[in-house]
C-alpha cells in the first residue's frame, strides 16, 4: 500500500507523505515543509538500513561518464554524520575528476558480503558530486582522512581534490530478493518512497 502522493504547487512538486492521520509535505529537494511555522527543514530521513550500510562500509564503486563512456572507480567514502552526502578523494588529473567537472551526475554502489550474520546487502546510490573549492574543503578532508588514515596519500596533498556527492535517490537490494527505495527527488509510478 502505497502512503504518499504527488502534489503540484507553483514552486514544483511535493510529496505528501500520510502516516496514519498526520500529513507530511516535501519539497522537490526532499525538505520537509512545517506549514504553520512557514520553515523549510532537510529532515526526510534515509532508511535505518542505508544509513547503516554508509556507516559501517568504507569502499564504494563510483560510475561517471562523459559523451556516453562510463568509467568505474573502487574509491574510499566517508559518509559525515547525519548527513545526505558522501565524501571522496581523488588526483585531480583523473578520469573520474574530468569527468565530473563535464557531467556532475554520479552513481555509486556499496556491498556488503553478509559476512557476521546477515545475507549480502548492495545499495546503489545515484547523486550530484561536486568537486569542493581547496579553501573550503578542510573540514571534509579532515573527516575523509580520519576514517582512512591509512590511505592519506590519497587524501592529502595539493593534488587531491575532495569530492562531495549529495545522494539523491537510493536502492538497496539484499538476497531475498527485498527491495528498498528512497528519494528525495518526484517520484514516479514504479518507485516508493522507501
Amino acid at each position: 500500500m502505497q502512503n504518499h502522493f504527488i502534489v503540484k504547487a507553483a514552486s514544483g512538486a511535493h510529496i505528501v507523505y500520510q502516516q496514519g492521520l498526520k500529513k507530511y509535505a516535501f519539497s522537490p529537494a526532499g525538505c520537509l515543509i512545517d506549514r504553520q511555522k512557514g520553515t523549510i527543514s532537510d529532515t526526510m530521513e534515509m532508511p535505518q538500513r542505508i544509513t547503516e550500510l554508509l556507516e559501517s562500509e568504507k569502499r564504494c564503486v563510483l560510475a561517471t561518464s562523459h559523451r556516453n563512456k562510463p568509467h568505474l572507480s573502487l574509491m574510499l567514502f566517508t559518509r559525515p554524520a547525519g548527513s545526505k552526502m558522501v565524501i571522496l578523494s581523488s588526483r585531480d588529473e583523473t578520469t573520474k575528476v574530468k569527468n565530473i567537472k563535464n557531467n556532475p551526475e554520479v552513481a555509486l554502489l556499496l556491498y556488503k558480503t553478509g559476512a557476521g550474520g546477515g545475507g549480502p546487502l548492495s545499495c546503489t546510490l545515484h547523486g550530484t558530486a561536486e568537486i569542493l573549492d581547496r579553501a573550503e574543503d578542510h573540514h571534509f578532508r579532515e573527516a575523509h582522512y580520519s576514517k582512512h588514515e591509512s590511505m592519506g596519500n590519497f587524501i592529502l596533498g595539493e593534488n587531491i581534490s575532495i569530492i562531495a556527492v549529495k545522494i539523491k535517490h537510493a536502492v538497496m537490494a539484499d538476497i531475498k530478493g527485498g527491495v528498498q527505495t528512497w528519494s528525495l527527488e518526484e517520484k514516479t509510478d514504479s518507485e516508493d518512497i522507501f
